[in-house]
C-alpha cells in the first residue's frame, strides 16, 4: 500500500518480504535457470522425480534445521504446511532463502569478548542472557556480560547456494519430495 508506517508494523509482526528491486540479481538468475531446467521434468506443476531419493536429499541437506511430516529439527520453519504449495515457492525458498524471512527467523550473530562467534536464531532473551538456537536445535546460552557484539541481520540462517551442494538430479528429486502432500511410504 506504499504506507511506510504500515509496512514497518507488518514487518515487525510477520517478517520481511523483499521487493523485486531488493532481490539479489544472482539469486534471481539461479531461480530462473533452475525453473527452466526443471520444465522438461514438470507435468501439471508437479516435478517428476524420485520422491524416495528426494527424502534422502532432504535428510542430508535440510533436516538439521527443518521438520517435515513430524521428522527433523525445529530451527527453521516446519515445512509440513508452509512454503511448498507450488514449484515457484520451492525454488524461491530453497534457492533464495533471504527473499522471505519470517519474524523470529532473522539471523543473530554474537561475538564473545574472548573472540568466539556464534550464529543462530534468538530462542530466548532475558536481562542477563541470550540463548541462540542453531542447527540440529542445539541451544547456546550466553551471558550478555561476556558479549562484545550482538547484532541481528536481515539474513536467513539458511545458507544460499544450496544448488552447489547437490546434483541436478538430487535437486529435482528434492523438489518432487517437497511437492508431496504426505510422507511417502
Amino acid at each position: 500500500l506504499n504506507d511506510a508506517t504500515l509496512s514497518k508494523r507488518l514487518g515487525a509482526l510477520w517478517g520481511k518480504v523483499k521487493a523485486e528491486n531488493e532481490r539479489d540479481p544472482a539469486r534471481v538468475q539461479v531461480v530462473n535457470k533452475m525453473r527452466e531446467a526443471l520444465k522438461p521434468f514438470t507435468k501439471n506443476g508437479i516435478v517428476q522425480g524420485d520422491v524416495s531419493k528426494g527424502v534422502k536429499v532432504f535428510d542430508k541437506n535440510c533436516r538439521q534445521c527443518h521438520k517435515i511430516y513430524g521428522q527433523g529439527n525445529e530451527v527453521g520453519p516446519d515445512l509440513t504446511g508452509v512454503g511448498r504449495e507450488n514449484l515457484d515457492q520451492i525454488l524461491n525458498n530453497v534457492l533464495d532463502p533471504n527473499l522471505v524471512i519470517g519474524e523470529g527467523y532473522f539471523q543473530h550473530v554474537v561475538k564473545t569478548k574472548d573472540g568466539v562467534i556464534y550464529t543462530g536464531l534468538l530462542a530466548e532473551e532475558t536481562d542477563k542472557t541470550i540463548t541462540l538456537k542453531m542447527a540440529e536445535t542445539k541451544l547456546q546460552k550466553l551471558n550478555k556480560d561476556d558479549l562484545a557484539v550482538h547484532k541481528t541481520t536481515q539474513l536467513s540462517l539458511m545458507p544460499e547456494e544450496l544448488e552447489k551442494v547437490m546434483t541436478f538430479d538430487e535437486f529435482r528429486d528434492l523438489c518432487a519430495f517437497l511437492l508431496t502432500k504426505e510422507m511417502p511410504k
